[in-house]
């Protein structure tokens, strides 16, 4: 962060403090209206990344960013969440349950300014560049042309940092931002884990025991998820109804449901659950 142009006097932060965060971090942004496509992706990525000992960095917002952050805690990875209102300020609903999750699993929520002070416009775009700063390389899953995404990564290219955007659809609005940038050169095509891990030059170390044939070891955790989606309905449910069923931690709640909802066993739509039926 000192390296960077305009860079904040000092970052405030919640959690317990831990360097070794710092050592290999992954920016994860995208669209906060994500699709289905950039949904799958997000989860699919940020899973092996982080559970390969890659800290996720995001900006604490609907769509991706939110997917980055709960799918690193499911993967038993960290995250790292960058705020744009004062670090004092209190975050209620769905948001604020992530924000107690981020904090439980040994991850970080961060922001420049140290008081309650509201989030206004011109501080989410402020924002990127600490999390482009903190990062060795910025991921661009959806974007639009007018997307906060790609001034994320307008900062990264300027810190020299590693810009890598996931092609989509030439039909999706959601796409034309990344589609661009891989276009113009700014940004390596990312197909797969392999070629983010390339760029971390972690491709040849260990595969977790879990992930070892592929899906595979995926699969087999969700095993024990089978006692939870007996007390999901068929109808859109809250995270606070199905604790209230369930009687677990919502702690272990939101890593099981990451973990069904990876596994295409349980739909989550704004925050609410249902039973995927087919």
């Amino acid at each position: 962060m000192k390296s960077i142009e305009n860079k904040p006097e000092r970052l405030y932060y919640k959690g317990k403090w831990d360097s070794e965060l710092f050592n290999n971090c992954l920016a994860v942004v995208g669209s906060r209206r994500v699709s289905e496509y950039g949904r799958r992706v997000t989860e699919e990525l940020v899973f092996e990344l982080a559970s390969r000992g890659i800290t996720i960095i995001s900006g604490f917002m609907y769509g991706v960013d939110a997917l980055a952050h709960k799918t690193a805690i499911a993967a038993d990875g960290k995250t790292v969440a960058v705020v744009a209102y004062g670090i004092e300020r209190a975050c209620l609903g769905y948001m604020g349950g992530l924000y107690e999750d981020i904090l439980n699993s040994g991850g970080l929520v961060v922001s420049e300014y140290g008081s309650d002070e509201p989030a206004r416009k011109f501080m989410f775009p402020k924002r990127n560049r600490i999390i482009a700063g903190l990062s060795m390389a910025t991921l661009v899953v959806e974007a639009g042309l007018k997307s906060g995404s790609l001034i994320t990564a307008g900062y990264a290219a300027k810190y020299d940092r590693a810009v890598l955007a996931v092609p989509g659809s030439i039909y999706n609005n959601n796409s034309k931002g990344t589609n661009g940038l891989v276009l113009e050169g700014k940004a390596t095509m990312i197909t797969g884990v392999k070629d983010v891990l390339n760029v971390f030059e972690l491709v040849k170390g260990p595969t977790p025991s879990r992930l070892v044939s592929g899906q595979g070891g995926l699969q087999n955790s969700l095993l024990t998820q089978n006692s939870l989606l007996g007390h999901i309905s068929k109808e859109f449910m809250t995270r606070d109804e199905i604790c209230k069923a369930t009687k677990l931690p919502i702690s272990e709640l939101n890593q099981k449901l990451t973990l069904l909802t990876l596994s295409g066993q349980v739909i989550e739509r704004g925050g609410k659950y249902r039973a995927n039926c087919g």
